[in-house]
């Protein structure tokens, strides 16, 4: 019998954040979780790792798989344990662990297509509050989830992303270029890092998905380079070479590329929503607030920063490391940059997993954390000026907007 079975049909379909993550908790869950069977079903078998067993499954519509021809698939196979992301199968088997990466669609409804809002708000709601167990991206999405759908705290697992190890140092100059990446949408807003990277003179190049040919079209007409999606290899290239990733997100309930940026010693600035601020965490420096004040006295909330150029972060002078302008000394472990070390995410992963299907888990009820305040990641001298474009552009939205 087949003790867990993940459904991995986003492999192979270039879904940005959601395949990276499928990927490597593949790679990931047979050494946490050595004495249990895993299987993935998925329409690209050849892309399922050693030590899980590939199940193929064809899909046109996403809708009548998810109601049927999954469904059926489990009937036929009748694992223990299903793992999922968004939304589980109308009718799943055995017990269910479910991913949910983001809230988007309830907190933000107009930045989502019509007709995609009405799927997510009908089976997402449903989903989260059958589930046996969640597994939250971030403390914001575990909010989310309590605060709207009154999901019980104790059936939710925060576990951060961690960063493939494709995303490392590479040293040298940068190229000159801002890079956005995401899939282009009116959430992830490229149109906003568009219009610092003209403030500042600099190319912007996007990297993503075109959800929204409109908007990717309206992008190269204004001047960016916009490459749609890209392998790992070519945007870990493109992340070392980048002068900074400028992240203006109006939502987020990870922000993956946070990560994979300062993984690859790339400056970051990014909008202070609450996700991106909490992934930043202590890993940036902290830079002392009178410092802050100098770089941008109009901006209230800018309490971080990156600079290599004679700026001191808390008793350190990184220009004395003998790193080049705008750049941040390189991370020499992947786990000083992530929220939690790999360890402790491999124990909470094979624990979510391997109590429900050793059938050893309990379901009680809430209470609702708060959230902390935003603050502006920055990138030195560069930070300084985008993260000022985003506060002027969020005091005047109609002047951001006619630029």
């Amino acid at each position: 019998m087949i003790d867990v079975l993940l459904d991995a049909d986003v492999l192979g379909r270039q879904r940005t954040g959601d395949e990276t993550y499928v990927e490597n908790l593949l790679r990931e869950l047979p050494g946490a979780a050595p004495d249990l069977r895993f299987a993935a079903v998925t329409r690209n078998p050849g892309r399922v790792p050693p030590g899980i067993e590939p199940l193929e499954l064809r899909a046109g519509s996403q809708k009548l798989r998810m109601a049927w021809t999954l469904p059926r698939l489990l009937r036929r196979i009748r694992p223990r344990l299903g793992h999922y992301q968004h939304a589980l199968p109308l009718r799943p088997v055995g017990r269910t662990v479910l991913t949910v990466h983001d809230l988007s669609f309830e907190r933000e409804p107009e930045l989502m297509p019509r007709a995609d809002r009405l799927v997510f708000k009908t089976v997402v709601p449903r989903s989260a509050r059958k589930a046996d167990r969640l597994i939250a991206v971030s403390d914001r999405t575990k909010d989310d989830l309590i605060d709207l759908y009154d999901v019980p705290e104790e059936r939710i697992t925060v576990i951060p992303h961690g960063v493939d190890p494709a995303f490392t140092p590479g040293g040298g100059d940068t190229e000159g270029y801002l890079l956005f990446v995401g899939a282009v949408q009116r959430r992830k807003d490229p149109r906003a890092a568009l219009e610092a990277a003209k403030e500042l003179r600099m190319q912007l190049v996007v990297v993503g998905p075109e959800k929204e040919a409109t908007l990717a079209s309206e992008l190269r007409r204004l001047g960016a380079d916009v490459r749609g999606y890209v392998d790992k290899s070519e945007l870990a290239w493109l992340y070392r070479g980048a002068a900074a990733l400028v992240v203006p997100s109006r939502y987020e309930g990870f922000g993956l590329p946070v990560l994979e940026a300062m993984a690859s010693g790339t400056p970051v600035v990014a909008a202070p929503d609450p996700a991106l601020v909490e992934v930043a965490g202590d890993a940036a420096p902290r830079l002392h607030k009178e410092v802050a004040r100098r770089v941008d006295e109009a901006s209230t909330d800018l309490l971080w920063l990156r600079d290599a150029h004679g700026i001191t972060f808390d008793g350190v002078d990184y220009s004395e490391m003998g790193l080049a302008p705008g750049r941040r000394p390189p991370i020499e472990r992947v786990e000083d940059i992530c929220p939690i070390d790999p360890d402790r995410r491999r124990e909470l992963t094979s624990r979510a997993f391997y109590h429900l299907a050793r059938d050893e888990v309990a379901t009680p009820r809430p209470a609702m954390p708060s959230q902390r305040d935003a603050v502006i990641p920055g990138g030195g001298r560069l930070g300084g000026q985008i993260a000022g474009f985003f506060n002027r552009r969020r005091r005047h939205p109609r002047e951001g907007a006619r630029r």
